[in-house]
């Protein structure tokens, strides 16, 4: 048997550090310019850019990562 450690997702903390901070809002820069060369790398992270849960990540989301106004989403 086989043990996975499966890392938690809090809504806005794109990069993991445990914060949310102007660094989430930077890191979603290159994919909302168009880059979107991050999102298998940071596929545990890049779900909690979606910040207003519209299926979305977008110059909106961004904005509220720099507000440090993020939810959590209230069905998880």
């Amino acid at each position: 048997m086989s043990v996975q450690t499966v890392q938690a997702q809090t809504n806005g903390d794109v990069n993991g550090d445990v914060e949310i901070n102007s660094n989430d809002a930077a890191a979603i820069n290159p994919y909302i310019n168009g880059d979107t060369t991050l999102i298998e790398e940071w596929n545990v992270f890049f779900a909690a850019a979606d910040v207003n849960f519209d299926g979305v990540v977008n110059t909106t989301d961004r904005s509220i990562i720099i507000s440090e106004n993020v939810t959590q989403n209230p069905t998880n």
